[in-house]
């Protein structure tokens, strides 16, 4: 949603932002600087071997929500997705429409002060920073009623 909120010619009305990514806590985050080394080794290992996978293809997660969450997180999946946090981070100064930012204040994936830079970088005049007092990465999955209400609020008045 914030990639496409970036753009000039949108049309957002507005965006409800969940749990975004900026920083990446443990135990992804101490590993984060070797990605793109790993996934170059990989990709070597890959072209010379022609094998399917590389050196290093996962690391061992410890899910919130098993029936939905990886046990496995395939570190392919999050170098790409550290390459659209860096091109997020950039396009957040163009983020002109109404945006709603909500994050858990505990949150033991995804650093909390993600939202707030989020926050302090888009340029809307419209923007609302709520966190939600849990310690979950999926908030909205939880028994939280407000978390509905003030999403739906947000929209009413889009």
């Amino acid at each position: 949603v914030l990639h496409l909120a970036s753009f000039e010619k949108s049309n957002l009305s507005g965006a409800v932002v969940i749990s975004s990514p900026i920083i990446i806590r443990d135990p992804y985050g101490k590993y984060l600087f070797l990605l793109p080394l790993i996934n170059k080794i990989n990709n070597l290992v890959k072209s010379f071997s022609g094998r399917e996978n590389g050196f290093i293809n996962f690391i061992k997660s410890e899910p919130e929500n098993l029936q939905i969450n990886y046990k496995h997180m395939p570190l392919k999946g999050i170098y790409e997705l550290m390459k659209l946090i860096n091109t997020l981070r950039r396009e957040l100064k163009d983020v002109s429409c109404p945006i709603l930012i909500m994050h858990a204040d505990k949150d033991y994936e995804i650093d909390p002060e993600s939202a707030r830079i989020i926050y302090n970088s888009v340029k809307s005049s419209q923007k609302t920073l709520y966190f939600v007092k849990a310690s979950n990465h999926v908030i909205i999955n939880g028994n939280n009623p407000d978390i509905i209400e003030k999403i739906l609020d947000f929209l009413k008045a889009q």
